[in-house]
């Protein structure tokens, strides 16, 4: 079987740290060619390859090389737009960072895009293909709790770094804190309620913090099918004993789960009714019970997650078929937080279809 040949744009630290490493471990992949305004960490990225890739000028000589099947966009926010379309309408496959883009304005030409194009489009929601998140969707879509009727996700963390060249501070380029940070905890809710969004409500501030962005909010999702969603944000609080806190309540039960220590506690109506469920990390990538640093722990678990997304992708390639975490889930996982962030600065709901 031939190996599938990428192009990846953006050498900074989720590649470094988690993209290269995962796609190194597999027999079937060959990166050959890197794109990173800085030369620095495309020879850092290029170090980390079995076979050392070549180092391009320009993202547009990715797209030109016949010897690239699909291209990683794993650069800032605000370039994910242009060199998405740019890549599908060049013919290649593309996997693209966490958000669609950095607007509603781009992520719906990004969703025009992917939706007219004969390749794959995949967002990197590594969370979906997290095999704790999985067992969790099992359980809630399984009917052991019942209907899904509220959900609960909570991400309480210290202030994240400034990117490079400190986009991330830069609302027009990284589309806000919530975007940035928690499109992943929207597409958890998104995916657990089994339902679309159809309206948000925030509120929130810069009360803490010195960096002017949002450092903490309060936002509720409603979906079509009636389910509530609520996300508490917090960007100066310690990480205490977990990094996410996600509960989701049932008409029949409970789900809770604790993803520092991978354990999912489902509760029915009586307090001695409770399962435990232990979801191991795959051993390949690290012992996390080794790890005494929450951050290594942190790392590990990411890296595993970004791995099993490649790997769908690349199964999506091979056999043509549309991705889980395909356009669709894309745009709704960048729509609801840009609603949030328009609710807390308008005071009003917002709808989803109005943007």
């Amino acid at each position: 079987m031939d190996p599938i040949r990428y192009g990846v744009s953006g050498v900074g630290a989720i590649a470094l740290r988690s993209h290269m490493p995962a796609l190194n471990m597999m027999d079937d992949v060959r990166i050959v060619a890197l794109y990173n305004p800085s030369k620095e960490n495309a020879e850092k990225g290029a170090a980390l390859c079995q076979r050392r890739p070549d180092i391009v000028e320009r993202y547009e000589d990715l797209l030109t090389r016949p010897d690239v099947d699909c291209i990683l966009i794993a650069g800032p926010n605000f370039v994910h737009k242009q060199q998405t379309v740019a890549a599908l309408g060049a013919g290649k496959h593309v996997l693209c960072e966490k958000p669609m883009a950095a607007s509603r304005e781009d992520a719906l030409a990004v969703y025009d895009a992917a939706r007219g194009a004969r390749t794959i489009y995949q967002i990197g929601l590594e969370m979906r293909y997290s095999n704790f998140y999985t067992k969790m969707a099992e359980i809630a879509h399984g009917g052991q709790i019942g209907r899904p009727r509220m959900l609960l996700c909570k991400e309480f963390r210290w202030p994240f770094t400034s990117g490079s060249r400190g986009w991330r501070f830069d609302v027009r380029r990284s589309g806000g804190a919530l975007l940035e940070m928690n499109c992943h905890h929207f597409d958890l809710l998104n995916w657990l309620s089994g339902s679309r969004p159809v309206r948000v409500f925030a509120s929130g501030g810069n009360d803490v913090n010195a960096d002017g962005m949002l450092d903490n909010a309060f936002i509720t999702v409603e979906y079509s099918s009636g389910v509530r969603a609520c996300l508490g944000y917090c960007k100066f609080s310690p990480y205490g004993n977990d990094i996410i806190e996600l509960t989701v309540i049932g008409e029949k039960g409970k789900l809770d789960s604790s993803a520092s220590n991978h354990v999912i506690c489902q509760w029915g109506a009586d307090r001695a009714d409770r399962i435990v469920y232990n979801v191991a990390m795959d051993p390949s990538f690290g012992d996390l019970e080794r790890e005494s640093s929450q951050k290594e722990r942190w790392i590990l678990w990411e890296r595993s997650m970004v791995y099993r997304q490649h790997r769908a992708f690349i199964q999506s390639i091979r056999e043509g078929k549309r991705p889980f975490a395909d356009a669709d889930v894309a745009l709704q996982s960048t729509l609801v937080p840009l609603a949030a962030m328009r609710s807390i600065e308008t005071g009003d709901p917002v709808s989803l279809e109005q943007g």
